[in-house]
């Protein structure tokens, strides 16, 4: 999730849940990620984070009527791929 967060999203794009789906394994009837459930586990890792003393790096905003989660920059970070990384395939290639 932290990596979705540091190479795709922006105050301009934030994430949603929509958006970070494919990091739920539950979902309701319809296929989507539950409120609930998304605002919930977004707070979580913002406390796992404060709690390792890391400044806060995840803003949340308003998206076309949804909740929305975004990396706001206030660190440097580099973001190191596998080589057999697939899901580093979507970032390069994207």
């Amino acid at each position: 999730m932290i990596r979705h967060f540091l190479l795709s999203s922006s105050k301009e794009n934030p994430c949603t849940r929509t958006t970070m789906r494919d990091y739920f394994g539950r979902t309701g009837s319809n296929g989507e990620v539950k409120k609930n459930t998304f605002i919930k586990s977004i707070e979580r890792l913002r406390v796992r984070l404060r709690s390792l003393e890391m400044p806060e790096i995840i803003d949340v905003t308003q998206y076309r009527g949804e909740t929305g989660y975004y990396f706001n920059e206030p660190i440097p970070y580099t973001v190191l791929f596998m080589v057999d990384d697939a899901i580093g395939d979507d970032y390069i290639s994207g």
